[in-house]
């Protein structure tokens, strides 16, 4: 897959082909983003939490103290680290801000800790719009400190600490990689933003190629998810405060 950085950004990326077993079962699915009620939007997004989950050495849940109380990190050691110390990503789930579980995203994290040789912290950050922005930052924020305040008690090298996270995830991961870019705090090897929520509304060429007709649907849950997660004072997504 290739890596793309500021000196080789594509004119036009093309669109991929389903693998067949996941366009088999996308009519069935539940649509995720849809115009439901945040209760049923949360036991649709629990659905894809549901084993069975590949092999890993090591999973384990950890309870941090975060500045808007306790913070569970979910863990996961792969049977071949690829380095000693290990390198690690910690991830932020998506989930348009209001949805997403520990479980809804045990097989990517394993498949990550175990295919790339690295240890993966995936954090259950607080939900809008329970918890209101910045809450969300300010707790990820807390677990990257964590992380390399504790490598050598974890096993981690600082100089292969990533972060990452899809959608939601991937807006604040780009959030939380400004923010310390720009407070001097510790330095990431890289971020990971997979198909970030980086912009509203949602007008690219991918947007609108992928806006219905699937397992998401990203028109109402941009909506409902820049919404949810405002103050008072937040008139738009996370990023247009940096």
């Amino acid at each position: 897959m290739p890596i793309y950085d500021r000196t080789n950004i594509p004119d036009s990326v093309g669109r991929g082909t389903l693998d067949a077993e996941l366009e088999a079962w996308l009519p069935i699915g539940p649509t995720l983003g849809a115009d439901v009620s945040i209760a049923q939007g949360r036991r649709d997004h629990m659905q894809l939490g549901v084993g069975p989950w590949p092999p890993i050495r090591a999973v384990k849940t950890l309870v941090l103290p975060g500045p808007h109380g306790s913070i569970a990190v979910r863990r996961h050691r792969p049977h071949n680290p690829t380095s000693t110390p290990s390198g690690a990503l910690i991830y932020i789930h998506g989930g348009g801000f209001t949805y997403g579980t520990l479980d809804e995203f045990e097989v990517p994290m394993r498949l990550i800790a175990e295919r790339a040789g690295i240890v993966t912290y995936i954090i259950e950050y607080q939900l809008a719009p329970e918890a209101k922005y910045p809450t969300q930052i300010d707790e990820i924020e807390y677990v990257v400190h964590w992380l390399f305040d504790q490598a050598d008690s974890e096993g981690i090298d600082r100089g292969k600490i990533g972060l990452g996270g899809d959608s939601a995830g991937g807006n604040m991961t780009c959030v939380i990689a400004l923010k310390l870019r720009d407070e001097n705090g510790p330095r990431l090897a890289l971020q990971v933003p997979l198909f970030p929520e980086a912009a509203f509304p949602a007008d690219t060429l991918a947007a609108s190629e992928n806006r219905s007709g699937s397992t998401w649907s990203p028109t109402a849950s941009s909506k409902w998810s820049v919404i949810s997660s405002r103050t008072p004072t937040t008139s738009a997504s996370p990023t247009s405060r940096l």
